[in-house]
């Protein structure tokens, strides 16, 4: 029986798992350098990019009405983009299309700070009210 020397196929190993480490290590350092570019954004021009997003979102709402990821989605940028009157609208309309998808886009993290608002609770009130039909 012939014996094989194992140290090319151990230094291939080796090699092999330091370039997965390295491509591992190189894709979280540009993941991290991604998210201080968005935090370096200012309010204003975050404000902006949700409302371009929310924009692209009910656009594509047209397409497909029925799709609630995409609703749901809408709803979200919506609320982060920060003015009250298009969020309202959109979660009123909300309410009488599909209620447990409003109730739970105003139990959402984004949507709290509405909630302080008297129209709002009053809208959280209805569409708890229809999805309990």
């Amino acid at each position: 029986m012939k014996r094989y020397a194992r140290k090319p196929a151990a230094l291939t190993l080796l090699a092999f798992a330091a370039a997965c480490g390295a491509t591992f290590i190189h894709g979280q350092s540009r993941a991290g350098d991604q998210n201080a570019a968005e935090q370096a954004l200012s309010p204003d021009d975050a404000r902006t990019n949700y409302r371009e997003l929310a924009a692209n979102c009910l656009h594509d709402l047209q397409s497909d009405p029925y799709n609630r990821e995409i609703r749901l989605r809408a709803g979200s940028f919506l609320a982060l983009a920060g003015d009250p009157d298009p969020f309202y609208s959109f979660v009123r309309d909300l309410v009488y299309s599909d209620a447990r998808l409003a109730v739970d886009l105003l139990d959402r993290a984004e949507c709290r700070t509405y909630l302080t608002q008297p129209r709002f609770v009053a809208l959280q009130a209805e569409a708890r009210a229809q999805s309990m039909d």
